[in-house]
């Protein structure tokens, strides 16, 4: 029971009305309540809350606080502040970890005026007049895939500096993820990032040089290694954000392996593939006679797909938003297992 002052509990008598038997002011209210009886709760805002006993304790937790809440990403703190007569007057704070997507909530009372001010030195003024308030302050990058099955990339840059955001994706327009990245100053003649595993589908360049540095980004992936020119920028106030797309056209290879229920190979299957990749899909169709699989090459790196099997005497096998890849840019060649089941 947060922000009242006390709790009374009435009783619904045998005229229907309800009389006041009990009342509480502590934070932690506690009453003994009678089986099958009706009961309500009157707080002293005068919110109510009605129930009837089942025989089993009942727990009913109300808040009558006033809330600032919001969320806010690439942000270290919020802090609230109160005016107090023309000064401002520090109330609480929240911290908001991993510079990534966060939620904060502040209690704030109703009549006077505040301020929230963020890490990045964003500030916010406003009276509260007895309603919750929602404030959001987003500093990140969002990044969209071409899929709308798939979620945004959220990018904290670095605030203060210009940056060069570089994308990777396939030739599908596909992210392209958990490849090994290097970086190499032109200018400078050293390696910045020397082939790190990178589980993002980014690089980010920012906040290292006192110019605009040439630099050669170099992608590892299990096609070979793939590079790029461009730019590392200086630094920079401005918060200049470019975006540059890097296309590394990497294809997938997948085999297909029907199986009956008992693990055991089935041939004679017609199998169909297509892909949701907005860019070029792909639609596979094969038949296998002996092999006990079906190799599908040059597929669309991590996208979903559909697969359906058919086979005489089994019922048909569909399988939808399939996604068979383990998101890895080092690894090409993946297995799937399409298990069919007899006809009764």
């Amino acid at each position: 029971m947060l922000c009242v002052d006390s709790t009374q509990l009435y009783q619904k008598n045998d005229n229907g009305d309800y009389q006041l038997i009990d009342e509480s002011t502590s934070e932690h209210y506690s009453f003994k309540i009678r089986d099958q009886q009706e009961y309500k709760l009157v707080f002293d805002d005068g919110y109510e809350y009605a129930f009837t006993c089942n025989g089993s304790d009942i727990e009913y937790d109300y808040d009558a606080c006033t809330y600032i809440y919001g969320y806010t990403c690439n942000i270290n703190w919020v802090k609230l502040w109160r005016n107090d007569a023309g000064s401002w007057t520090y109330v609480d704070m929240e911290s908001q970890p991993n510079h990534g997507l966060n939620t904060y909530v502040l209690q704030i009372d109703s009549g006077y005026d505040y301020k929230v001010n963020f890490s990045d030195g964003h500030e916010h003024e406003f009276t509260c007049s007895g309603s919750d308030i929602r404030y959001d302050w987003d500093r990140c990058v969002w990044a969209y895939p071409p899929s709308p099955w798939q979620p945004p990339e959220i990018i904290p840059w670095y605030l203060g500096y210009d940056n060069n955001i570089v994308f990777m994706r396939d030739s599908h327009g596909n992210f392209i993820e958990n490849a090994q990245i290097a970086v190499y100053n032109k200018n400078t003649g050293n390696y910045t990032q020397k082939w790190t595993n990178t589980p993002d589908p980014y690089i980010l360049l920012a906040a290292n040089n006192d110019s605009n540095d040439d630099v050669i980004v170099m992608c590892r992936t299990f096609d070979g290694v793939f590079t790029l020119e461009t730019v590392d920028p200086a630094f920079g106030t401005d918060e200049n954000v470019t975006w540059t797309n890097w296309t590394i056209p990497i294809m997938y290879n997948l085999e297909i392996h029907p199986i009956d229920q008992s693990n055991m190979p089935l041939h004679h299957v017609f199998v169909s593939m297509y892909e949701y990749t907005p860019f070029d899909p792909l639609a596979f169709f094969g038949y296998d006679t002996y092999w006990g699989c079906i190799p599908v090459t040059n597929c669309s790196g991590f996208s979903r797909c559909d697969i359906v099997a058919e086979k005489e005497g089994y019922r048909d096998y569909n399988a939808t938003g399939l996604n068979w890849t383990t998101k890895s840019a080092l690894i090409k060649d993946y297995k799937h297992n399409i298990v069919m089941a007899k006809e009764s």
